[in-house]
């Protein structure tokens, strides 16, 4: 807590006063984080250009925005992921961030003639789980590919769900 005091300009007891103990501070940076993470992809979804796009450039915009947002922080992604499993408010608010994510995305994705998929909430909800559970794969058991690579494959895996005609 010391260094951090220092590094912040301030004393540990000053510190102590917005923050109850080390965990609450480290909490306070992972949400931060997150809520920063939320925000860019958000800045790329209310793009007035992307949504008159093609579908091959939406997909892959909105892919690329959450693979360099996971990629740029993945150690405190992992510790949020596994400090979620046991704590209800950091569970909450990964949630509220997937179901935003979700939301963008089918925002995006609504009343396009070229997505063939009967449900764009439905799809967008499918989208986002593959892609955040591919990520998390990679970052919970240490596995990564390179950023271009998931862009490029979590794009195509997209795309086709949602060009595929419905059986």
């Amino acid at each position: 807590m010391a260094a951090v005091a220092a590094r912040a300009g301030s004393s540990v007891g000053a510190l102590y006063t917005r923050v109850p103990d080390k965990a609450a501070l480290v909490r306070a940076v992972q949400l931060r984080i997150l809520s920063r993470q939320l925000t860019a992809i958000e800045t790329l979804a209310a793009d007035t250009h992307l949504s008159a796009a093609p579908l091959d450039e939406v997909v892959e915009r909105f892919v690329a925005g959450v693979v360099i947002a996971v990629h740029a922080h993945a150690g405190v992604i992992r510790a949020c992921l596994v400090q979620g499993v046991r704590d209800a408010v950091m569970r909450e608010r990964v949630v509220l961030g997937l179901d935003a994510l979700t939301a963008m995305l089918a925002g995006l994705l609504r009343g396009r003639p070229d997505v063939d998929h009967p449900d764009p909430e439905l799809a967008a909800d499918v989208i986002v789980r593959t892609i955040v559970g591919a990520l998390q794969q990679a970052i919970l058991l240490d596995r990564p590919f390179p950023e271009e690579r998931y862009v490029t494959e979590l794009s195509r895996a997209a795309r086709c769900y949602l060009t595929a005609a419905p059986a």
